[in-house]
């Protein structure tokens, strides 16, 4: 026999306001802040979220750039720079 109880989801310290050095941004849609995992998650940045309020002082967004540039340099992220050139 199965229990009609739901399973009850267990909120993350972010969301309770526990731990706000892990909170990376605010969801205006579901009104409450996002730890990196609930980001994911939820796929805000993959769906482009524009409810999605970042945090740009934490270190997450920091490190997030910080490895985007590197991988644009190893692909030899050059491309864009000859587009704003005034080469004509």
């Amino acid at each position: 026999m199965r229990s009609s109880k739901k399973r009850q989801r267990r909120k993350s310290s972010c969301s309770l306001g526990a731990n706000k050095e892990r909170c990376i941004g605010f969801c205006h849609l579901h009104k409450c802040n996002l730890s990196a995992r609930q980001m994911r998650n939820r796929k805000c940045l993959q769906k482009q979220c524009a409810r999605l309020q970042r945090y740009e002082d934490h270190p997450y967004w920091q490190k997030r750039k910080e490895i985007r540039e590197l991988r644009n340099e190893r692909r030899g992220g050059t491309e864009h720079a000859d587009l704003h050139s005034d080469h004509h």
